[in-house]
């Protein structure tokens, strides 16, 4: 709507339509703006709101000069709003506003994360800050195509049944497997104090592309002064799973909900050209293209592009795109400081876990941070680096490095994958239960584990040293079993004492007999140097290794006994050889566990590269450095991260160290009578595990992995070994609370 009337260089507007919009354009444009007959018609309650008076009053926090109230600094806001909105009413505004205050902003909001009005932060944390980084880091990528890769969410549920949450989580879910295999969606249930005054429950999902584009749809149930009949969750979970799947439709390279800052960005930029693609204008995007032409005197060049993406028959795949141009007014904050202008904010409330340390160890699961203009400066050349340099750098310092690399590679997409090893210069072993390597026939269990750093390196080779010994224990079990009887017939005649070790013995004696082949293959060996590990095409290796076990089952060994164990950026390599696999006979690996999942450090673009769920039948996988060569982005059925995503785990002097640790703990599970040292609860970060606000039933990671389990799980785990803390050694005096093993 345009003004009704112009007093001067004051635009007067009639009605409470889209008042944010002309607050936000009047406080950067610096025209004077008189808005009358709010609600006018309105006989009960006409004028404000409180939360519309609530974001008055935080513009004026952030402002100087406003005749209620001067702010000389302006820099640190704590606010508390108004609950008849949610924050994310006010988030859009700091948004919108921050990158051209004179500081940084550091805003605390405290009140309702989610409301059907408003955007839920989750939502916000998916879809703006994702465009943000696009202006405020990497100006270009606003007409890149890309397909979804994953699809990620948070169900939450307070004072109500957690079988509301699990029911919304089953509905959800049920729509988008239609569609792709990597969908995670965890659920946050709170009660006490942290679950508010107001009891419901509601969903965000998240679909990302391999373009880094996000789309975001999220709802909440009913309140009971919104409607008497209640939400149903499975309806609930179905809604937000239809309403992504229109996002996704539109396409584009922005969510529907902030087109309309990507709009405002590129008028206010440089004095150029500047165009974005997107899908079907919103109401409210048009809107605010009126305004913005009200206040800036500036109007988009709109265009339907052709299509250029048609299938075979001619259809042309998702909604019709608008192309929106228009030259910048090169609107400039003379106050910006060198560097990237940081927009912290703050959602205390309810509903929002706790930031993480600065450090990066005990952080929430949540996507690795980008790093500053600063810290991208001095990024080393990959033949800088060796295997060598990394095992002698602190732990900090090497994680460090790696993040560089791994963010100039984001960035630049100069990293492709190149180097795949010849099958001749791979070595293999068979190794059989008396712990000889023999060839034989496959024909019980078979375990094959992929290499992903060099023998050379000396906690890497004491790990893999273990994990074969620990095998060789495990099939060569059935001797084990008969000695621990003999010594358990032998105390039992005398009053013996028994030490914690001999405990074990019991459940040795219980144990069910194993037999079966490891074979090891050395990927590992082959990565000679820093740069073959930073590019090695896991699609190409994989493939070559999925091929072999496609020889194998055409030999008579079944999938169903195969199980492929990936260290590092082999657990990739597994994945891709678990695709090549069910591609080849129509079938499923049994299972595939990857330990410390490596962070890609080339990639080809528009390929969906890396271990994830659905490469077997059961994905798994174990994070000890997720900060680090680690990733800290979920990669399996079920992922457990020992104390929390870190840099490294305790005892780990250095990323090669931390990368070995879980093959120490697997091999540890391996053990006879060590299957269970390592519980596990499902929570989001580690300080909600040592608060014992974890949710739902424990597990045990390793070995001893219980095939039905999904979703996140944190457990502490030992400097030196036994790294298990429920390890006969410790007697486990120290699990806590409500999560005390149960044997």
């Amino acid at each position: 709507m345009p003004p009704i009337a112009q007093e001067g260089n004051c635009l007067i507007y009639r009605g409470s339509n889209f008042l944010k919009q002309r607050l936000i354009l009047a406080c950067l444009s610096g025209k004077p703006v008189k808005i009358n007959q709010i609600r006018a018609e309105d006989e009960m309650a006409p004028g404000l709101r409180e939360y519309e008076i609530s974001l008055i009053r935080l513009l004026d926090k952030i402002t100087n000069g406003t005749k209620i109230e001067l702010n000389p600094a302006g820099t640190s806001i704590h606010h508390d709003c108004c609950v008849q909105r949610g924050i994310g009413y006010y988030l859009d505004a700091l948004i919108a506003l921050g990158p051209f205050c004179k500081n940084p902003l550091h805003c605390t909001l405290r009140g309702v994360t989610n409301s059907k009005d408003s955007p839920s932060v989750d939502h916000i944390k998916g879809a703006a800050l994702s465009l943000l980084k696009r202006f405020l880091l990497v100006d270009e990528g606003l007409e890149l195509k890309g397909m979804v890769k994953r699809i990620r969410g948070t169900v939450y549920a307070c004072k109500v049944s957690p079988a509301m949450a699990n029911r919304t989580v089953e509905a959800a879910k049920g729509c988008m497997l239609k569609f792709l295999p990597d969908v995670y969606i965890y659920t946050d249930q709170n009660k006490g104090k942290m679950s508010g005054n107001s009891p419901g429950f509601g969903i965000c999902l998240i679909a990302e592309t391999t373009d880094g584009v996000c789309f975001a749809a999220d709802c909440s149930s009913n309140t009971r002064e919104e409607s008497d009949t209640p939400s149903i969750p499975e309806d609930l979970g179905q809604e937000v799973a239809m309403r992504l799947l229109d996002e996704i439709y539109r396409g584009g390279c922005v969510d529907s909900s902030y087109q309309w800052l990507a709009a405002l960005y590129i008028a206010l930029g440089q004095k150029h050209v500047s165009k974005f693609l997107t899908g079907a204008l919103s109401t409210y995007t048009v809107h605010f293209l009126q305004h913005l032409r009200d206040f800036f005197s500036i109007t988009f060049k709109l265009e339907n592009p052709e299509a250029e993406d048609e299938d075979e028959a001619g259809d042309v795949r998702g909604a019709q795109k608008v192309l929106m141009a228009c030259v910048g007014i090169g609107y400039t904050n003379i106050n910006k400081r060198k560097g990237f202008l940081r927009l912290c904010l703050l959602a205390t409330c309810l509903l929002v876990a706790a930031q993480a340390s600065k450090d990066g160890s005990n952080m929430q699961l949540k996507p690795t941070k980008w790093l500053t203009a600063s810290d991208l400066e001095s990024v080393p050349s990959l033949n800088d680096i060796t295997w060598e340099r990394l095992e002698n750098q602190p732990l900090q310092q090497g994680a460090k490095m790696i993040e560089k690399i791994y963010h100039v590679g984001q960035i630049k997409h100069d990293l492709t994958p190149s180097f795949v090893p010849s099958p001749s210069n791979v070595p293999v072993w068979i190794i059989k239960s008396n712990g000889q390597k023999v060839e034989a026939k496959l024909n019980n269990y078979v375990t094959i584990v992929l290499t992903g750093l060099p023998q050379s390196s000396p906690a890497n080779k004491k790990a893999m040293r273990k994990l074969v010994q620990a095998y060789v224990q495990k099939y060569n079990l059935q001797q084990q079993q008969k000695n621990a009887q003999e010594q358990q017939e032998q105390h039992k005649s005398s009053d013996y004492d028994y030490t914690s070790s001999e405990e074990t013995a019991d459940q040795w004696k219980s144990a069910k007999a194993a037999s079966g082949d490891l074979i090891i293959i050395d990927l590992g060996s082959t990565l000679t140097n820093f740069k073959r590990y930073a590019m090695l095409d896991v699609q190409n290796t994989g493939a070559m290794i999925g091929q072999t076990l496609v020889e194998l089952s055409n030999k008579g060994v079944p999938q169903e006994i195969i199980h492929l164990i990936g260290q590092g950026i082999s657990a990739h390599v597994a994945g891709a050889a678990g695709n090549k696999f069910t591609a080849q006979t129509g079938h499923k690996l049994r299972r595939i566990t990857g330990l410390d999942p490596a962070k890609m450090l080339s990639k080809r673009p528009q390929t969906l590269d890396g271990l994830s769920r659905g490469d077997a039948d059961f994905v798994d996988a174990i994070h000890t450095s997720a900060f680090a060569m680690g990733t800290p982005i979920r990669c399996g059925d079920v992922d457990f991260y020992p104390n929390g995503p870190s840099t490294g785990v305790p005892g780990s002097e250095n990323v090669i160290e931390a990368v070995a640790r879980a093959t120490r703990y697997f091999a540890e599970s391996v053990r006879p009578g060590s299957e269970r040292n390592f519980p596990a609860v499902p929570a989001n970060s580690l300080k909600q595990y040592k608060e014992q606000d974890g949710f739902g039933k424990r597990a045990f990671m390793g070995l001893q992995t219980d095939y039905d389990l999904r979703g996140d799980y944190i457990l502490e785990v030992n400097p030196k070994s036994p790294f298990g803390q429920r390890s006969p050694a410790h007697k486990q005096a120290s699990y806590h609370g409500i999560h005390n093993a149960q044997n």
